[in-house]
């Protein structure tokens, strides 16, 4: 199974054409599948599920995904390793140094062991990069499964040695504490739980389950006489989430033996199940994104509160709570100097009504994602088989029976649509000419912003 969070524009066949071409190699190398949500651009990301039979979906809401070998990032165009994944950067060490109280010293330090950390993963990567490029030069006419088969052992050690320099950071970085210091390490641990994936790989992508409102919070700026008030809040919602993400996570540790056990069995429903119990589980990270993002909103009032409810929506389900063009048409004529009194009244007015009418569409598309999670697990049918490759490794193969999106989303995405034409046109009477002008363009992402159309699979080899 294979997936790939490489931006791709709309034009860009040949992009896509390499993806599912490696896609297709993943398969045959016992790849995996595993999901990384980004903060949402302008820039179109395709996340791509494929089957050898040339079958193909866009995954659910709120996720793109990554490329990963034997637990290595890897850029699907090019086969080498994400340089960048496994990196900790200033900006990280600077948040932990606020939550450990660290002395400028003892960040400083902390900057020398990683610079350390840096250099180990560089020299892993080098150390790998002959037997990528061979790989690469070998399969440049075709598919090789032998040679996929060797680059997955390759990525196996690159781990091994991430890893080991990983562990040896960790250990000397919590030599810099203080006994007074050692207490707050904890919560160290369950920032870097909350950033990383969910280990082993999943044919279904959660909505809300990476977001992290601590994060949101702190990007609000809020002054510290707030953030003080807010801490216990925080810690009591760190410590829930992190209860669940070590169960999620030990229930994706286990997996890929429990898949295997019920391919040997050939018992599909089993399978089902299993995905099913999955979902209720990585499900569990949304519900208790949602109901801290309403308690914490509520605590920060009516100054902050509706501004981080915005971020939060937008967080735990980012293409409904996007902005569109219509936003930015209301937001940019509020912001006119040359508007009359009466036009300002009738614009309160006209953004009032747009807030209302979107309210409860809004909520009915949540409920229609959260849905069609479920309805993709159960269209699945997971098959596989021995691949003969002499390390008894479990081919999967994920076949989905039907891509398309439901009638039942098509129609709200169309109201939807409705509401923003509609709206914009009473905005146009509002306005005057000269004031229309200024509106900011259109910028075109297909959809107005909504989803990335389902990309054609080429045809089996």
């Amino acid at each position: 199974m294979f997936s790939t969070k490489t931006p791709l524009s709309r034009s860009n066949t040949s992009a896509r054409t390499g993806a599912a071409l490696i896609a297709g190699l993943l398969l045959l190398a016992g790849g995996r599948l595993t999901h990384a949500q980004q903060p949402v651009t302008e820039e179109l990301a395709v996340p791509i599920i494929v089957a050898p039979n040339g079958g193909g979906m866009i995954l659910p809401e709120g996720a793109t995904v990554r490329m990963n070998i034997n637990g290595e990032d890897v850029d699907p165009t090019s086969l080498s390793p994400a340089s960048s994944s496994f990196r900790i950067s200033d900006n990280d060490l600077n948040r932990w140094g606020k939550i450990l109280n660290f002395t400028p010293e003892q960040l400083e330090a902390a900057k020398t062991l990683r610079s350390g950390f840096d250099a180990d993963l560089a020299k892993a990567r080098d150390e790998a990069k002959p037997a990528i490029e061979a790989a690469r030069a070998e399969m440049r006419d075709g598919i090789d499964p032998e040679v996929m088969r060797r680059l997955s052992g390759t990525f196996q050690t690159l781990r091994d040695k991430r890893d080991a320099a990983e562990k040896q950071f960790i250990s000397d970085l919590k030599s810099l504490l203080t006994k007074e210091q050692e207490p707050l390490w904890p919560r160290i641990e369950r920032l870097r739980r909350r950033e990383s994936p969910a280990p082993g790989m999943s044919f279904s992508s959660v909505a809300g389950e990476r977001v992290d409102l601590v994060k949101l919070i702190d990007q609000l700026k809020l002054p510290e006489a707030t953030q003080t008030a807010l801490a216990p809040l925080l810690e009591q919602y760190e410590q829930e989430l992190d209860a669940a993400i070590i169960t999620r996570n030990e229930l994706m540790q286990s997996k890929r033996e429990k898949i295997d056990a019920l391919l040997e069995k050939n018992d599909p429903d089993g399978i089902t199940a299993f995905e099913l119990d999955e979902l209720r589980t990585r499900s569990r990270l949304r519900e208790i994104n949602q109901r801290w993002a309403k308690r914490l909103t509520d605590e920060l009032g009516n100054d902050v509160g509706p501004r981080f409810k915005a971020a939060a929506d937008r967080a735990i389900f980012p293409s409904v709570h996007r902005e569109r063009v219509i936003h930015r048409a209301l937001s940019a004529a509020e912001g006119f100097d040359d508007l009359t009194k009466d036009q300002r009244s009738a614009l309160a007015s006209l953004r009032q009504k747009f807030a209302d009418q979107s309210t409860n569409l809004n909520n009915r598309l949540e409920a229609q994602i959260v849905k069609q999670e479920e309805e993709n697990v159960r269209n699945t049918k997971t098959t596989g088989g021995p691949t003969g490759n002499g390390n008894t490794r479990e081919r999967r193969v994920a076949v989905m029976r039907n891509a398309s999106e439901s009638g039942e989303m098509q129609e709200l995405r169309t109201k939807r649509k409705q509401i923003d034409d509609a709206t914009m046109k009473e905005l146009d009477t509002i306005l005057s000419e000269s004031q229309r002008a200024k509106l900011p363009k259109n910028t075109p992402r297909g959809n107005d912003g909504d989803r990335p159309a389902i990309v054609p699979m080429p045809a089996p080899m």
